[in-house]
């Protein structure tokens, strides 16, 4: 008697049906018990391909700044990224150029890949005068593709001066070169 109770006390352990008789529990669960698995669901991300035409940057936050710029500087950049616009046009799966289009009739282009929703550009770089020197600006940008009309991302914005008259621009903004800001921003198409 005692054999029987601790067979049944084993087999509800081991979380075989009750409902079994002694012989036909012992035979089900001496076999091995494989749990059911859910397979993984993969999630598709369908790709979202941008409106072509003129886009602009808004809500543009300053999240690191490794110069040391003033604020009053700080909010000058954010003015400036602001009002440059951009033209985006897409030339194959996946493939941008997007175009930094700092005045009218001058477009500076760089080419941007999507994989699936993140879009990755190459860096522009712009040599522009300084307080007699000449710096290099050199801007990369990543981000998010959040619907066709709008991208979240960053911008890492690098400044070098390798000029004669750099100190007198390091002197006159009060920063050493070479340093970076990085910023947020959200990327809208309006045109």
């Amino acid at each position: 008697m005692k054999k029987t109770v601790y067979t049944l006390i084993g087999l509800g352990l081991l979380g075989c049906s009750e409902d079994l008789s002694i012989d036909t529990a012992v035979q089900e669960c001496n076999e091995p018990q494989t749990p059911a698995v859910e397979e993984p669901s993969e999630e598709v991300v369908e790709e979202l391909f941008l409106e072509e035409g003129t886009w602009a940057y808004s809500e543009i936050r300053l999240t690191e700044d490794r110069c040391g710029f003033s604020d009053s500087f700080q909010e000058d950049l954010i003015e400036s990224i602001e009002a440059v616009r951009y033209s985006i046009n897409h030339v194959a799966e996946g493939n941008y150029i997007i175009a930094l289009m700092p005045m009218e009739g001058l477009e500076i282009p760089t080419s941007c890949v999507s994989n699936e929703l993140e879009l990755n550009c190459e860096p522009i770089s712009l040599t522009l005068p300084a307080y007699g020197a000449l710096l290099e600006e050199t801007y990369t940008s990543f981000g998010t593709i959040d619907t066709n009309t709008r991208i979240e991302g960053q911008l890492l914005k690098e400044y070098v001066c390798e000029d004669d008259e750099c100190s007198a621009a390091e002197e006159a903004m009060n920063v050493t070169f070479p340093c970076s800001v990085d910023l947020d921003y959200t990327l809208n198409y309006f045109d």
